[in-house]
């Protein structure tokens, strides 16, 4: 898993004012196949709960088996932390 956008790097340093477009997904469920999938954000949410260490993006999901007819739908989705002690 990981995140494209203007400020996407790996590993995501904290959810802190984040402006990811989404995430690309791989992943290898071994003999059952491979999948892949890609978010794309259409809203985003950002907390200052916990010091703003809370997103929570809405938006598209696309994908399925390697090679396959991909499905689409609606996706949420959430990063929290690393909160401070």
């Amino acid at each position: 898993m990981r995140p494209y956008g203007p400020d996407a790097t790996y590993p995501l340093p904290s959810a802190t004012g984040l402006n990811i477009t989404g995430f690309e997904i791989e992943v290898d469920a071994g003999s059952l196949g491979e999948f892949e999938f890609v978010t794309t954000a259409t809203q985003t949410v950002v907390s200052d709960y916990f010091g703003g260490a809370y997103n929570r993006w809405i938006g598209s999901f696309e994908g399925g088996f390697v090679g396959a007819e991909k499905d689409q739908g609606i996706a949420l989705w959430e990063q929290m932390g690393p909160f401070a002690a």
